[in-house]
């Protein structure tokens, strides 16, 4: 089966301070149980759906506040998305500057005024194994808490979210990272294994943040996405990406799926487009949902 879109047919400076413990998940007994962009069916006795609503991650188009989450910011450029990367992480409960990502935050604070940005805060913590923060931004940031992460059997945003778990609030809605699907192939690869690696280190989904697009990794099993009109104007798409997916079926899909495989070097669905509200997914194995941003 030809790659792509699946036929209609086949339809000193005073930082935060850190905290400790995580779990990802509040008590309720609404029959819905939500933390913001999370939530799970307990109403469907045959199978129970992950409920998804990324809208409500981007927080700089004013969706109501109150959720604890955290931002980690990576070693990329933002440049023409200053005033989007500002207000989503001053709104976190937790932020980390990662590395090199720690250079990106310093230009925002000192761009402030030039780009009429929020006055950026200052991160919780500085991690990373330090080997493209310069020495300028470190004296900026010497009031700050810096934890080096020096293992480099993994990455440092792997091991960014390692100290997120360990040190971030009790009852974390999501992880926002704001990161970039440009440049380096092998860094975008890396980041996406990190979403696999997230499952075994806390509780709360990951969501990548990038220019274009928001990027996140539904578990085998059926989710459904809401997907308001200001993210169903342009594309999404599923990606087999951790192995291949015996059986996917899809509902609100310009080009849905019906029970159908998915794997590389067969059927991928890229190019696709939401057409509804609610965009359902029922899978095997782990996707990659990515949506593009307005």
């Amino acid at each position: 089966m030809a790659l792509g879109r699946p036929s209609k047919k086949k339809k000193k400076k005073q930082c935060g301070r850190g905290r400790r413990g995580i779990s990802g998940a509040v008590q309720s007994k609404d029959p819905v149980i939500r933390v913001l962009g999370i939530g799970m069916s307990t109403n469907d006795a045959e199978k129970t759906a992950r409920v998804w609503r990324p809208v409500e991650v981007l927080t700089y188009l004013g969706a109501p506040g109150g959720a604890e989450y955290a931002c980690l910011l990576l070693n990329r450029p933002v440049d023409g998305r200053e005033v989007e990367v500002s207000r989503v992480w001053n709104r976190a409960s937790l932020r980390l500057s990662v590395d090199g990502g720690t250079n990106v935050l310093r230009k925002l604070i000192e761009d402030r005024d030039k780009l009429a940005l929020e006055a950026a805060k200052l991160p919780d913590f500085i991690t990373g194994d330090f080997d493209s923060i310069t020495d300028e931004t470190r004296a900026f940031f010497s009031g700050c808490r810096f934890i080096a992460t020096p293992d480099q059997d993994e990455t440092d945003f792997t091991k960014a979210l390692r100290v997120a778990a360990e040190r971030g609030p009790a009852h974390l809605a999501w992880v926002t990272v704001v990161a970039e699907n440009t440049g380096r192939i092998d860094q975008v690869l890396a980041n996406i294994n990190t979403l696999f690696t997230a499952r075994t280190l806390l509780a709360a989904p990951v969501y990548l943040l990038a220019a274009e697009s928001l990027s996140f990794l539904l578990p085998p099993g059926r989710h459904e996405i809401h997907l308001p009109p200001e993210l169903r104007s342009d594309w999404c798409s599923l990606v087999p990406v951790g192995a291949p997916a015996a059986a996917v079926t899809t509902s609100g899909l310009q080009w849905d799926l019906a029970g159908q495989p998915m794997a590389f070097g067969q059927l991928i669905s890229t190019s696709n487009r939401p057409v509804s509200e609610l965009v359902t997914v029922d899978t095997s194995e782990p996707l990659l949902f990515s949506v593009a941003l307005p």
